[in-house]
């Protein structure tokens, strides 16, 4: 028979992150971060169907308080 499934030998992974927040106005917060993620794989172990590995990431977002009970935001990451 024919297996479905593969052994990818995946490790353990931990992630980090810190991230900061300041008012410049008491309706405007901006929020900015950095996050790193550890390596799932071996390096000579990523296989084409997940290219991806240990990452270093960035964000940033703000938040404007239109009313008291209304608030609009946006992040990226």
């Amino acid at each position: 028979p024919r297996q479905l499934t593969v052994d990818e030998s995946f490790k353990d992974t931990w992630h980090i992150a810190v991230g900061v927040q300041h008012s410049f106005t008491q309706s405007l917060l901006v929020n900015a971060g950095i996050g790193y993620d550890s390596a799932f794989q071996d390096k000579d172990r990523v296989q084409l169907s997940i290219p991806s590995n240990a990452a270093l990431r960035f964000g940033f977002g703000t938040r404007y308080a239109y009313r008291n009970d209304l608030d609009f935001g946006a992040a990226i990451e």
